[in-house]
């Protein structure tokens, strides 16, 4: 029930994480799309605004250049407009006159004052000033679509105009700009404009119109895309992206807590089964034993009495021993360990540990070479700690062999370091166990028959050890071909006056 709310999680947690991805690309995306909606629709009026601005110089140039090319034109237009303009003075004059004369039968209103009079004909004239111009200018204009654009636009000031108008709409990015002849790059551009770059954003809005409408020039406006997009949605999709990467490592670091979880569990599973299977065998060993030793005739032979107290005593010494690997890698690891440092010969602590595990090779019809290469074997660290692991060493590989065990065992000396090489001929280990080899509580799968002994805690002990005194592992394997350690001790400073002494 447990496993499957743990991969319900996982599920949830993965939708969750995902959507949580889609949700801010959308965003992004939909955000990116409203402010370029907002950039070409105040840089099209910008445009709008600079077309009106091309078309009052165009006008002031023919105004006050009636030889332009049109002056019997202009001189007809001029005379019509004149005309309406002095009607209107004319009339304005008359309605004064009304206003100011109470005689007069016609029914003004005394609430109109002069300047009000006044400043209605300087509208009026005003108006028609600018009907005059533009009258002419619309007449002209299909005569003017004829003339080359860069006559007819200044490349400084349409610059200034663009600038201007783009500033007044709070549009400060740098720009490009070109006018397009039919898709056609004309000779008024700036020397940046090119068509159809993908990273840039393009406005177009159409010029100098001319009689319906119609527009024979376009007014491309080419913004570089990474300046359109404004600081605020980079800092957002750059927050955004941050959180999501920080939820990514929190759900994978999930998931490994999981897994981790999980292994530890059958880990700790499995280490309570062999350490119930290890402490069995003596405690029954040891009932026997008490039993036996209770028969009268057993009590009568002094030798049978002798030789089974040496039993009993190493069956508990074995049961000792057990107890105090886990104590001692308990304290290891809880930093609550007494080192005993100093110097020591490395070879000397490998052939105290052979000695010691000489009856157990015996009883398995192992053997054990030992070569002595190094010259310089000073290390220093706990000798007893040094040597339960090479004791642990040659015990592994005991355990680990289906024929009879054959351990080689060199030193030599490498640079800095003395390097002790352990070679067995065992079962050997694949690359996944390699990586594992010195977890806790791990063993080497061998099925599901109990026949290798340990709590899987024995090169766990190895490892601790060799990280006290700054040693190095390494591992050969491969499966059917045994294993080989490669331990790596720094040598002491002063290893040449100890190796004299």
């Amino acid at each position: 029930m447990k496993n499957q709310i743990n991969i319900w999680l996982s599920y949830f947690l993965t939708f969750s994480l995902v959507g949580i991805v889609l949700i801010q690309i959308f965003f992004i995306r939909k955000e990116k799309q409203l402010l370029e909606q907002h950039i070409t629709l105040s840089a099209r009026e910008a445009l709008a605004e600079v077309d009106n601005k091309i078309q009052e110089k165009e006008m002031k140039t023919i105004m006050e250049n009636p030889d332009f090319g049109f002056a019997d034109k202009f001189k007809e237009i001029h005379n019509i407009t004149s005309q309406q303009k002095e009607s209107i003075r004319r009339i304005y004059k008359d309605l004064l006159e009304r206003k100011t004369n109470p005689s007069n039968n016609h029914n003004i209103s005394t609430d109109w004052t002069d300047s009000l009079w006044r400043e209605s004909f300087r509208k009026i004239e005003k108006q028609l000033a600018y009907l005059q111009e533009k009258t002419l200018y619309l007449y002209l204009l299909n005569h003017l679509s004829l003339l080359p654009a860069q006559r007819r636009i200044d490349t400084t000031d349409l610059r200034r105009w663009i600038t201007e108008a783009l500033h007044k709409r709070s549009i400060d990015i740098p720009f490009e700009y070109a006018l397009l002849d039919s898709e056609f790059i004309t000779p008024v551009h700036s020397s940046g404009y090119l068509l159809n770059n993908q990273s840039r954003l393009y406005i177009n809005y159409p010029i100098l119109q001319f009689s319906g409408g119609n527009s024979k020039y376009v007014l491309s406006l080419s913004l570089p895309k990474d300046k359109v997009y404004s600081r605020t949605i980079y800092y957002v999709a750059a927050l955004g992206g941050l959180f999501i990467l920080i939820l990514i490592a929190v759900y994978f670091y999930t998931v490994y807590q999981l897994i981790r979880q999980k292994y530890l569990a059958r880990m700790k599973t499995d280490f309570i089964n062999n350490i119930t299977h290890e402490f069995k065998t003596p405690i029954a060993t040891m009932n026997l034993i008490i039993d036996t030793l209770r028969n009268p005739s057993v009590l009568n032979n002094p030798e049978m009495v002798k030789n089974y107290l040496k039993k009993l005593k190493d069956e508990n010494k074995r049961m000792l021993d057990q107890v105090e690997k886990i104590l001692m890698l308990g304290r290891i690891e809880q930093n609550r360990m007494v080192w005993n440092d100093e110097p020591v010969s490395l070879n000397e602590i490998i052939e105290e540990a052979i000695e010691q595990m000489s009856l157990i090779l015996e009883d398995h019809n192992g053997k054990i070479y030992f070569e002595t290469s190094a010259e310089k074997d000073i290390v220093y660290g706990d000798p007893v700690m040094l040597q339960r692991v090479f004791i642990n060493l040659i015990d592994n590989a005991i355990k680990y062999s289906t024929k009879n065990p054959v351990i080689q065992i060199r030193t030599y000396n490498r640079g800095k370091f003395v390097v002790v090489e352990f070679k067995d001929n065992g079962i050997g280990m694949s690359k996944t166990v390699q990586k594992h080899v010195f977890d806790k509580f791990f063993r080497k799968p061998t099925g599901d028959v109990h026949n290798v002994k340990g709590h899987g805690i024995g090169l766990t002990l190895v490892k601790q050890v060799l990280d006290h005194v700054k040693a190095h592992v390494y591992i050969e394997s491969e499966e059917g071909k045994g294993t080989t350690f490669y331990l790596y001790f720094p040598l002491t400073e002063n290893n040449d006056q100890l190796e004299t002494k």
